[in-house]
C-alpha cells in the first residue's frame, strides 16, 4: 500500500483494513503482531481513507497493550502513535484515557508471593523468593500445552468454537494486571515523541511504578521502564526532565542494578549509561548519593561515558575498566612480539 501508486490503491484502502482486521483478531500472535504493525502504516499512509475504521482500529490497539506478548503490546503502542501523527489531538484524546486505566492496574497484580513468605527478602517477592518459586515442581508438571504461535492451549477445543472471524482471538491464558501497566509504559513512551506535553502526567506514576517489587514478573516490567526511560527524557527534553523527573528515578534505577533479575540489571545499567551521557556525566554523578555514586564506578553493567578515551578508575564504571585493561593487556602482548 505505501509503495504501490496512490490513486490505485486508495479506493480500496477500507477493504483492505477490514482483511487485516480479521487478521488483528487472529489466534496467532505473529499474526495479531503484523497486522497491528500493517494497520498503523496505513493509516499514516492514508489517513483519510482510514477514517471509517478508525473507531475498530482504536479498540484494537488499546486492547493489545494489555497482550499477553510483550511485540504485541509494543507494535500497538507504535501503531497508536503513528495515529497521533496522522491525526493529531484526535488521536491524543483517544489514547489517554487508556492509558490513565491502564497504567495503575499493576498494582492489582497478585503478589504470588503466599507460599513462599516465609523467606527473608527486602522485597516481597525478592530474590529468595523468586529462585524458590522457579525451582518449585508444581509451577512445571502438568501444566497446559502451547503451540509456538498461539497461546491457546494446544490440545484444546476452545479455538475451534470462538474463531469464526467475528469475535476477537479466545486464547486461554488470562491477561495478568502487570502485563496492562507494561503496554501503557511503552504508549508513554511512544507519546513522550510524537505528543510530549500528553505524555508528562504519566511520568510520576511510572516512577512509582518502577518502585513496585510485590510479584513475581514486577522485574520484567521494570525491564520495559528502564528501556523506556532515555527515550522519553530526550523527548521531554534534558533540562525539563532532569529538573522535574531524574531524582524520582535514581533510587529504584539503581536498586534494580542489584535486584538478582540478570535482564532487569542489564536494562538498568544501560539505563544509567544513557542517562549520564544524555545528562552529562558530571551533572548526572552530582545527583547521586554515595552508595549510587560508588555503583556508577564499579558496576559491571554501566558502560563507560561515550567519547572518552582511557580514564582514571573515578571515571569510567568496572565494565569500562575491564575494556581498558583489555586493550592495554593486548598492546603489551603484541609490544612483546
Amino acid at each position: 500500500m505505501e509503495k504501490v501508486d496512490r490513486q490505485a490503491v486508495a479506493p480500496h484502502v477500507p477493504d483492505l483494513l477490514r482483511v487485516l482486521l480479521l487478521c488483528f483478531k487472529d489466534s496467532s500472535w505473529p499474526v495479531r503482531d503484523a497486522a497491528c504493525t500493517a494497520c498503523g502504516r496505513c493509516v499514516l499512509a492514508y489517513p483519510e481513507e482510514a477514517r471509517e475504521m478508525l473507531d475498530h482500529l482504536y479498540a484494537l490497539w488499546s486492547d493489545h497493550l494489555w497482550d499477553n506478548i510483550p511485540t504485541v503490546r509494543e507494535n500497538s503502542a507504535a501503531a497508536l502513535a503513528k495515529a497521533v501523527v496522522a491525526y493529531g489531538e484526535e488521536a491524543v484524546q483517544h489514547i489517554l484515557p487508556v492509558v490513565r486505566n491502564l497504567l495503575p492496574q499493576a498494582y492489582q497484580q497478585p503478589a504470588e508471593s503466599q507460599k513462599y513468605s516465609g523467606l527473608e527478602n527486602t522485597t516481597t517477592f525478592g530474590v529468595a523468593a523468586r529462585k524458590a518459586r522457579d525451582n518449585d515442581p508444581f509451577v512445571h508438571t502438568n501444566q497446559d500445552m502451547f503451540s509456538c504461535g498461539s497461546l491457546s492451549a494446544r490440545f484444546s477445543t476452545e479455538r475451534l468454537v470462538k474463531s469464526d472471524g467475528c469475535n476477537d482471538y479466545g486464547f486461554a491464558r488470562a491477561k495478568e494486571p502487570w502485563e496492562a501497566s507494561d503496554g501503557a509504559v511503552r504508549m508513554v513512551r511512544e507519546l513522550a515523541v510524537v505528543a510530549p506535553a500528553a505524555a508528562s502526567e504519566f511520568i510520576p506514576q511510572v516512577a512509582d511504578l518502577a518502585r513496585l517489587a510485590t510479584f513475581q514478573h514486577a522485574y520484567n516490567m521494570h525491564e520495559s521502564i528502564w528501556r523506556s526511560l532515555p527515550a522519553i527524557a530526550t523527548s521531554l527534553g534534558v533540562k525539563e526532565f532532569k529538573q522535574q523527573y531524574l531524582e524520582q528515578f535514581l533510587p529504584p534505577l539503581f536498586a534494580d542494578l542489584r535486584c538478582g533479575h540478570q535482564l532487569a540489571e542489564a536494562e538498568a545499567g544501560k539505563c544509567i549509561s544513557a542517562l549520564r551521557d544524555l545528562i552529562g556525566p558530571r551533572i548526572f554523578a552530582g545527583r547521586l548519593d554515595d552508595a549510587q555514586r560508588a555503583a556508577l564506578e564499579s558496576d559491571t553493567n554501566i558502560m563507560p561515558p561515550k567519547g572518552l578515551g582511557v580514564q582514571g578508575p573515578g571515571q569510567l564504571g568496572a565494565a569500562g575498566l575491564q575494556h581498558q585493561n583489555g586493550l592495554q593487556q593486548q598492546g603489551i602482548q603484541a609490544g612483546g612480539t
